[in-house]
């Protein structure tokens, strides 16, 4: 008897080693992916510019990133003692302006030459609800814990979305011609917005990754939000709050992008790379001579890989 049904993840015609440079940009599954490919030693970069959930504001970071865009005083915001930026992450506020200011620059400008060099681009979409600042009209990236009535909540038209994915597609492209981009659509439940809007959300945002994907080359989809919907299809892979992926839902993923992105050489170089972070996790009670020589193994392996992989483990040098 059969109980589940497996999405079963097609090979992508191109893959990832461990010194290509990747960058992961958008919502939530980008930090967990991110997460799993730096602890594996892989070139990768996730979120440099925080958490964006909407493809406006993601193409809005994109454009400025094309244009060398500095971050400006004028710009910013304050409110409780914080300076913030609308366009950015709250994880950037700052009690000092210049200071923010500076921290963007540099993350903007860290972001363009990691895309510049990168061979892939995976870019996952949160939610197609938006707020509108009424004072600007402009669409912000996030609220800042700021009231309620300073914004209008919308959510983004299938043409809305066609072209602010048209423009991030063709802002990429114009870093790194050669880049290949990747959509995802997130998992995570935007259950603030209602059951019925949250998955109107996800339906737009489908449809237009979509069509993104028929009007542009080396334009493809990870399957994550189907992985996690049709697959695993149950509350025991999220958290208590029932909205964010717990740990065995986010290594589940990661064994399905694994086997789309890497090469039966690459995953055997990760079960090494996982081997000797086992090693380092652990901690003995006693360091006897059978903990020495298993050391002396593991340093031995870090050292045969060590010019393969990104970084490398310090404390076995």
């Amino acid at each position: 008897m059969r109980f589940r049904t497996e999405l079963m993840v097609n090979k992508s015609p191109w893959s990832i080693r461990h010194k290509d440079a990747v960058i992961l940009l958008g919502s939530c599954f980008a930090d967990n992916i991110g997460h799993r490919l730096s602890q594996h030693k892989f070139n990768s970069l996730a979120n440099p510019l925080g958490t964006t959930f909407n493809p406006v504001s993601l193409a809005k970071l994109i454009r400025r990133i094309c244009a060398n865009g500095k971050v400006s005083p004028d710009e910013l915001q304050q409110a409780n003692g914080l300076y913030f930026h609308h366009d950015f992450h709250t994880t950037w506020n700052h009690p000092d302006g210049n200071t923010l200011i500076q921290n963007l620059n540099e993350a903007l400008s860290m972001t363009k030459s990691h895309i510049e060099k990168s061979k892939a681009v995976f870019i996952t979409l949160g939610t197609a609800w938006v707020y509108k600042l009424r004072e600007t009209q402009q669409i912000v990236s996030n609220c800042h814990k700021r009231p309620q009535a300073l914004f209008d909540k919308i959510i983004l038209t299938p043409e809305n979305i066609d072209e602010n994915l048209h423009q991030l597609i063709n802002g990429l492209r114009g870093l790194n011609p050669t880049v290949n981009i990747v959509f995802t659509l997130s998992p995570v439940r935007h259950l603030k917005d209602g059951m019925e809007a949250n998955q109107r959300s996800k339906a737009v945002l489908l449809n237009g990754i979509y069509q993104a994907m028929t009007s542009s080359n080396n334009v493809s989809y990870f399957p994550a939000y189907e992985i996690v919907m049709d697959d695993l299809r149950d509350y025991r892979f999220y958290q208590g709050e029932l909205i964010h992926l717990n740990d065995q839902a986010i290594n589940y993923l990661w064994q399905k992008f694994a086997s789309a992105y890497f090469t039966d050489e690459i995953l055997k170089l990760n079960d090494w790379i996982e081997s000797i972070n086992a090693f380092l996790n652990h901690r003995p009670y006693f360091k006897d001579e059978a903990w020495l020589s298993h050391k002396n193994k593991m340093a031995a392996l870090a050292k045969s890989i060590g010019p393969l992989i990104q970084g490398g483990w310090p404390e076995l040098e």
